[in-house]
């Protein structure tokens, strides 16, 4: 098997070396100095890489979590303290009111990044709801915001007091848990760190992202200075859900453009909280799941995304942990995960109605959820109503300024009709069979990106793994429902 690999390793190193010296080329763009320095610090982080994972197996690796965390704040706290304090206490507010909303429900998530990931989701939901009415109303002050974010901490103090145990917690894991010496995981934790000075670098300079300076940033500048949620003119992006764009005007009333900007790496982290919680259901041990987390938090497309002021990474929060609750539904069969999971999906059309390509496999499942309950007719009513009621708000917005409730829009955008007997069938199915390889070698033709590899080359260089650990084949109900999901959600995507 190690012969195999490193003749995999060669093969992989021969088939991606023009994509590797493009990325080279790359750095060229600032400046031929950035490229020189580029030649010298990749191969030497790789080296330092190696170095610290023989390091770490002495006992470093108990002091990462606070490394990261110590960093990260003193990084923010450093150059814009005002907006940090600010997106601290969303974070604080999200999770009580959330953990207190769930506390009610009667639903306890296992662990505490599963508690963390969750509470915070849901209390987010919550409070863009109330944003959304407290926008229609022409409530957007500062002083109304401030209550939003200071009430709730005085009221679920006991919420607070949980977090902070949990946070402790993970911690305690971490530092306890003999596996995070394992050697891969010393790789991801050096990417990872990598990735989140990246990740700082980027929030808190101006942002320069089109979606950013020609919608989000307008929008939001807008909603402020009206105190009202109301269409922005020439802007009819603003009648699509702006549910991310509350909070944002929520962060930039309160402490300007640089709070808002810290919103999206929230997102982005809660976001990766929730995959790892999706990795352990199915069976990762924890080192594994760090790494597949990394994987995944570091693809380019992603980690840009997640570092901008843009509203992917909260929809992709909302539905990761709508997968999650259909997962504890099957280990517990409580119902009322399924109904926490439907308020999950309309918070993801809250945000942008490509909530869809998620919804649709999720919708299959909780309408199996639904077929197993004694009481069919009551669940489908309470399942129905969620539904409506908290992701139906900005349809019906759309509909009473436009009669259309989904405009911009038009409702046929959701369908395309591929006829298969025009005579381009074929070729049509041999694009879908390309689709994979295009997706990781000519990026630009499938996501909007300069980059040639947007989504990176791990997922290529990792398949032979699926092979060596013989599980192409699922073996749980929490892989099915997760490789369902992803087949159903890039099918559709695809096509």
């Amino acid at each position: 098997m190690s012969y195999l690999w490193f003749a995999w390793i060669a093969i992989l190193a021969f088939a991606t070396r023009a994509a590797f010296q493009w990325e080279l080329d790359y750095f060229n763009n600032p400046g031929p100095q950035f490229h020189r320095i580029a030649l010298v610090a990749l191969p030497g982080f790789a080296v330092l890489t190696w170095i610290y994972c023989l390091l770490r197996k002495k006992g470093f690796w108990r002091y990462e979590p606070a490394a990261f965390v110590l960093v990260a704040a003193a990084t923010l706290l450093r150059y814009e303290p005002a907006a940090a304090v600010v997106t601290a206490a969303l974070f604080l507010t999200c999770c009580a009111t959330g953990s207190a909303a769930l506390r009610g429900l009667g639903l306890r998530p296992g662990g505490p990044v599963e508690r963390i990931a969750f509470g915070f989701a849901i209390g987010c939901g919550l409070i863009i709801s109330t944003l959304f009415v407290l926008g229609l109303l022409g409530w957007f002050y500062r002083g109304v915001f401030i209550a939003l974010l200071l009430v709730p901490l005085a009221i679920f103090r006991t919420e607070i007091r949980a977090l902070f145990l949990d946070l402790l917690a993970l911690n305690r894991r971490w530092r306890n848990g003999p596996g995070m010496a394992h050697p891969i995981a010393g790789v991801a934790i050096a990417f990872g760190f990598a990735a989140m000075i990246c990740a700082l670098m980027v929030t808190l300079v101006p942002g320069i992202a089109v979606d950013q300076v020609s919608l989000h940033l307008p929008s939001v500048e807008y909603y402020a200075a009206q105190h009202a949620l109301r269409p922005v003119p020439e802007i009819d992006y603003s009648y699509f859900p702006q549910g991310v764009e509350t909070l944002w005007t929520l962060a930039y009333a309160l402490a300007g453009q640089p709070a808002a900007q810290m919103l999206s790496p929230l997102f982005f982290l809660i976001a990766l909280m929730a995959l790892f919680t999706l990795a352990r259901e199915c069976g990762l041990s924890p080192q594994a799941a760090i790494t597949g987390v990394v994987c995944a938090g570091t693809m380019p497309f992603l980690h840009w995304s997640g570092s901008v002021m843009k509203n992917d990474l909260a929809l992709a929060m909302f539905e990761f942990l709508a997968l999650a609750a259909f997962l504890n539904w099957m280990r517990t069969r409580n119902f009322r995960w399924i109904l926490a999971g439907a308020f999950l999906i309309a918070q993801g059309f809250e945000v942008k109605y490509v909530a869809l390509f998620g919804a649709i496999p999720l919708l299959l499942f909780y309408l199996y959820a639904l077929s197993r309950e004694p009481r069919r007719s009551m669940a489908a009513a309470a399942l129905a109503t969620v539904l409506i009621v908290c992701g139906g708000g900005w349809m019906l917005r759309a509909y009473l300024l436009t009669g259309n409730p989904v405009a911009p829009e038009k409702l046929r955008s959701a369908a395309k009709r591929w006829d298969i007997r025009e005579p381009q069938a074929a070729a049509r199915l041999a694009r879908y069979a390309k689709l994979p390889w295009e997706v990781t070698f000519d990026g630009p033709t499938v996501f909007e990106t300069p980059l040639r590899s947007p989504a990176g080359i791990l997922v290529f260089a990792f398949w032979p793994l699926l092979l060596a650990a013989r599980v192409v084949r699922p073996k749980t109900g929490a892989q099915w429902a997760c490789a369902l999901f992803s087949i159903a959600y890039l099918c559709y995507w695809a096509y």
